[in-house]
């Protein structure tokens, strides 16, 4: 009351120094009568009525705790004083601090000015429209004017989402699922529907209900009214560390006996307004990392002043005369954070006997990348269009600035210094405008010795974008061909476009290519043109459609003469929709094909069904398509009936795969006369295992592949095992064989016994069958570099109750097991014995912070807030005990005798704070009392003051305290005083 009353004078003072007098809708001809003009606000009424009257704000925005306010304006429009009340109407419940029996009385020919206050009970929902009247009646209670002003609430969306109990989240040892839930507010001013989505990028977390059930659904509705909340529960789940052959391992990172592989999963919370589209709906999001820690991790995998090497060896062919071996090494080192190397080399073994050769023609390649620069050397491509720019040579480039970027290359094949078939030099510019505008230019040359060929390329590559969401990537060659004769000259044209239309449900993109018969080499002359498009129909329905046409003629290099023409034309139309079984996809298809001079056309339907379920580590999937295919210009004249159907299915470590095909879409005319009567089919069947053994060094993958064809009767079969052993220095050794076994009957179609009346039974069986051998050996390796000082250590930690203080862990201190110990930014997790090592840290200092993820009551570690790294080295992680810091808030109210003293205050929910170098929280319980361990210290310990408002006074704040070892606990009490009020008592 007493700051509405405030509020009330503070107006009645801003009404003083704005008044000014508003014109009639009407002429007054007196001179005495005239008012001021506004042409914003108008008085109203008529030249008979006894006053005119308007509103100052003819309308007002309603906000949340907003008082209205407004001022009536009343005219006297007659000779003689006139004396009225104003009755003001108002919504039920709203407060009205105008008096109704107040009498005003308006002097001749002058205005007065009310001040009209009230004070709504609550906020109005979404957008609404108050109506406030204001009635004058006369002394005798008899209307002599009304007027009125609109309140108008806006609509305003907004939600929270907030993650308990954070959003980043560490799995313990061990630790397959952790608790977590999310509290959704409605922010905005009216009853909100919310439509919510669990999202995982990889799927390779599990989201479950309380139960410990996977959720059916990731999607969720639901409604809120205004400045309320909810609260979700859940439960996260991983694949990881469930039981042997459930899931398959890497067998090239798969370490026995170890957990040093840092997994980090996502949840994404995502939640809109339902059945809104468009740059104009609210969104609001959060994210969720759930965290699995190794207990021992390298921040290099070798250290700063080696590079990693990862040589594999294959033998294939073993105990056969046609043996083959390769050695595959490569590597890719992080130089800094803005540089990087990469380097490759392949040698392959074909002779018993030494040979340059295979060290001649073994491909290499080494490559350097930074921000400003790059340098390639090896097996390099200048990637110029309309020449053969691939071979052994050297590849740059340099960013000259934010705007200009250039590089060149030189390239020679088969070797890099002798034996030259073919050589190309060329470079390219890059001109960036802004970021919707680039192009850039290209130059290529080609000369090769055989034939006396040069071919010289200049190429254009424009792109801009128009109003960011439109798209345009250009293309420009031109090639000049010479041998012997004149140059010829030919050129190839092409461009794609793509934008988002209609507020983001259609995307479109077309492109096309041309090229005429003397581009380039002169080889062919092509045109293409593709598009693809989707459109969303609403939440769960989606159209793709799919056009690609191609028209390619292959001439003679020698002669220029036309050899063959293709053209291909295929176009397929798809509906998809998602519901909670899988997803589901109905198309329709066209394809058109002239072929040596032979046209087929195809069409027919199409389905396809998936469904996936993380949990149990399944997976599958169905296609069929069926329809006709007619070739144009066969005797046979018929219309060839033709299905496919293909299936995967992925549970566990087992793969299944089944394809089906009847008849052909392009060939089935091909057998037309020779085989009349059959219609040709094929089954192709395979299976594939991964088994883990109980000793988990070995590990075996096997497979087994089945295909059958009608038309020559042929089965073969192949079966494929690999045995693995891992080691555990890193070692990876198989064995593996091919087992193929082969039987048609091929001279059933090329022989006599195909004639018209024979029987191709009859025809004898060929069967062939072979078995291979081989074996490979994996080793990752640091090498170090020659005269390279070593840049880093190994930092092994102890976690440990400190009970006798003295740094050190005795054999009598328990270790703690799930310490999170975080370096810079790497992280690592104490095992059972409280021990874990972050390998080849780099020599410098480190920001260190130790996150226990148990409750370690009042035990808190007692280490420095940085790390420095000098070399191979131990470091403990004590716990010490904290001391107990405890106390209460404590309520003095004003004792007024008639005041209710039975009444007790919720005195909950108080955040005191402990502040050093670090912040520590606790609440207080309804009675206002508190306790909470910390670290020995200088502490400020202090009270949240923002929920005192204006009432109430905090008579001390921010008292400093000790705290030492040899203490117990410390008490510290905060007392609120209610601040001093005027009271009035009357008597009746």
């Amino acid at each position: 009351m007493p700051i509405l009353l405030v509020c009330v004078v503070l107006l009645c003072q801003h009404v003083k120094a704005n008044t000014s007098i508003t014109s009639t809708t009407y002429q007054i001809a007196e001179a005495d009568r005239t008012l001021a003009a506004d042409s914003n606000n108008e008085l109203t009424g008529s030249e008979f009525d006894k006053v005119l009257t308007g509103f100052n704000l003819p309308e007002i925005e309603l906000k949340e705790g907003q008082v209205v306010s407004n001022v009536l304006k009343v005219y006297n429009n007659r000779n003689e004083a006139v004396k009225f009340t104003v009755d003001i109407v108002a919504p039920g419940g709203w407060k009205i601090l105008n008096d109704v029996n107040e009498v005003f009385e308006s002097p001749i020919g002058d205005t007065i000015y009310i001040p009209v206050i009230l004070v709504p009970n609550k906020l109005l929902e979404g957008r609404t429209e108050v109506i406030i009247n204001a009635f004058l009646l006369d002394e005798d209670s008899y209307q002599i004017a009304n007027n009125y002003f609109t309140l108008r609430t806006v609509k305003s969306t907004s939600w929270n989402i907030s993650v308990e109990p954070g959003n980043r989240l560490y799995f313990k040892n061990g630790q397959e699922t952790i608790d977590f839930n999310y509290n959704i507010q409605n922010t905005g001013n009216y009853q909100q529907d919310i439509f919510l989505e669990n999202k995982t990028i990889k799927g390779d977390l599990v989201i479950l209900d309380t139960n410990g059930n996977e959720l059916d659904d990731p999607y969720l509705n639901m409604n809120l009214k205004s400045r309320k909340d909810t609260t979700l529960y859940y439960k996260a789940s991983t694949i990881i560390g469930a039981e042997r052959n459930s899931r398959s391992i890497s067998i090239n990172n798969y370490k026995p006996g170890f957990n040093e592989y840092y997994k980090k999963y996502t949840l994404y919370i995502n939640s809109s307004e339902p059945n809104t589209l468009g740059s104009g709906s609210y969104k609001q999001g959060n994210k969720v990392d759930f965290i699995r820690l190794p207990n021992e991790a390298k921040v290099t995998p070798y250290g700063i002043s080696t590079l990693p090497l990862v040589v594999e060896g294959n033998v294939q062919n073993v105990l056969d005369e046609n043996s083959f071996m390769s050695l595959n090494m490569r590597g890719f080192k992080q130089i800094s954070q803005d540089a990087s190397l990469a380097y490759f080399t392949q040698i392959n073994y074909v002779r018993n006997y030494y040979s340059s050769e295979f060290l001649d023609n073994s491909p290499w390649y080494i490559g350097y990348f930074d921000k400003k620069k790059t340098l390639e050397v090896g097996q390099v491509n200048g990637n110029i269009i309309g020449i053969n720019s691939f071979g052994k040579g050297v590849k740059a480039s340099y960013t000259l600035s934010d705007r200009h970027k250039a590089g060149a290359f030189f390239t020679r094949s088969p070797k890099l210094f002798s034996d030259v078939r073919n050589e190309a030099y060329g470079g390219y510019y890059t001109f960036t405008m802004n970021e919707y505008a680039k192009v850039t230019a290209r130059f290529g040359r080609q000369i090769s010795e055989v034939g006396g060929l040069n071919i010289d390329s200049y190429s254009l590559l424009p792109s801009f974008s128009l109003f960011k969401k439109h798209n345009i990537r250009l293309i420009g060659v031109a090639t000049s061909r010479s041998t012997v004769g004149d140059p010829t000259q030919g050129y190839l044209v092409g461009g794609n476009y793509s934008s988002i239309f209609l507020k983001k449900k259609l995307r479109f993109s077309l492109g096309s290519r041309y090229n005429d018969r003397n581009f380039g080499s002169g080889a062919f002359s092509r045109f293409n043109v593709n598009q693809r498009s989707s459109y969303t129909i609403n939440q769960k329905w989606e159209l793709y459609l799919t056009n690609n046409y191609q028209d390619n003629t292959t001439y003679n290099r020698t002669t220029n003469e036309e050899l063959y023409q293709q053209i291909f034309f295929f176009n397929n139309l798809v509906f998809s929709t998602v519901k909670k079984k899988g997803t589901y996809q109905y198309g329709a298809y066209y394809d058109f094909r002239d072929y040596l001079n032979t046209e087929v056309h195809s069409r027919g339907l199409s389905f396809r069904y998936s469904t996936n379920n993380y949990a149990k580590n399944f997976l599958a999937t169905i296609f069929t398509r069926a329809g006709y295919s007619l070739p144009v210009g066969a005797e046979s004249g018929k219309d060839f009936f033709n299905f496919q159907l293909s299936s995967l299915v992925r549970y566990r470590v087992w793969n299944f795969t089944a394809r089906y095909n009847l008849g052909t879409l392009s060939d089935a005319f091909l057998y037309d006369n020779r085989l009349d009567n059959t219609t040709p089919q094929n089954v192709r069947l395979s299976v594939q295992n991964q088994y883990q053994f109980k000793n988990e060094h070995l590990l075996l993958r096997s497979s087994v592949v089945y295909n059958y064809g009608n038309t020559f009767q042929n089965h073969r079969v192949g079966f494929f095992p690999e045995l693995f052993y891992f080691s555990n220095s890193g070692w990876r050794f198989s064995i593996n064989a091919s087992y193929n076994y082969n039987s048609s009957k091929y001279g059933a179609v090329y022989s006599d016994i195909a004639a018209p009346g024979n029987n191709i039974d009859d025809a004898s069986r060929s069967t062939n069958n072979n078995l291979a051998i081989g074996a490979s050996v994996r080793k990752e390796f640091g090498v170090p570099v020659p005269f390279v000082k070593k840049k880093s250590g190994s930092i092994y930690f102890v976690s440990f109750y400190d009970i006798n203080g003295n740094g050190i862990k005795e054999s009598d201190e328990p270790p703690i097991e799930n310490v999170v110990l975080r370096v810079g930014t790497d992280e690592v997790l104490t095992n059972k014995k409280g021990e874990a090592a972050l390998m080849n840290v780099p020599m410098e200092s480190f920001l260190f912070n130790v996150i226990p993820l148990e409750n370690e009551m009042g035990w808190f570690p007692n280490v420095d807030d940085s790390i420095q790294v000098f070399g191979n080295s131990v470091y403990y992680v004590p716990f010490v005990r904290g001391v107990k810091v405890y106390g209460e808030v404590v309520l003095e109210r004003q004792k007024i005798a008639v005041a209710d003293t039975t009444k007790k205050f919720d005195l909950s929910r108080i955040k005191i704070t402990a502040t050093n170098d670090k912040v520590y929280h606790t609440l207080t319980d309804i009675d206002g009392k508190y306790e909470f361990y910390i670290p020995n210290g200088d502490y400020v310990i202090s009270m949240d003051e923002s929920i005192l408002g204006s009432k109430y006074k905090l008579s001390r704040n921010n008292m400093p305290v000790t705290l030492k070892t040899s203490q117990d606990g410390v008490y510290v009490s905060f007392y609120i005083v209610e601040k001093k009020k005027k009271v009035i008592i009357k008597e009746f």
